[in-house]
């Protein structure tokens, strides 16, 4: 028998892990001692389309100029763009 082969074997089997597997609540006592975050408005979004787009380097660089410039980040100026081509075409 040799004892180095088995030294790590029991290692492995008297460890204890250093984290659990998360599990959830199943009484009230489970969750004494914490508090909820909360998270948003509470006010779901609905979220009904998201897009990704790949632009090129002229309006890569209008989009940065045009973010600069208003203090308005991508999404925002993007949405606006499509809210006045909507109101346009109404």
């Amino acid at each position: 028998m040799n004892t180095t082969t088995d030294q790590p074997r029991k290692a492995a089997k008297t460890a204890t892990p250093t984290r659990l597997d998360p599990e959830p609540w199943t009484s009230a006592k489970d969750h004494e001692g914490r508090h909820a975050i909360a998270r948003g408005r509470g006010i779901p979004r609905r979220l009904a389309v998201s897009v990704m787009v790949d632009l090129d380097a002229e309006q890569s660089e209008w989009l940065r100029n045009e973010a600069r410039r208003t203090g308005i980040d991508y999404h925002d100026i993007i949405k606006n763009l499509l809210n006045r081509e909507r109101a346009e075409r109404l």
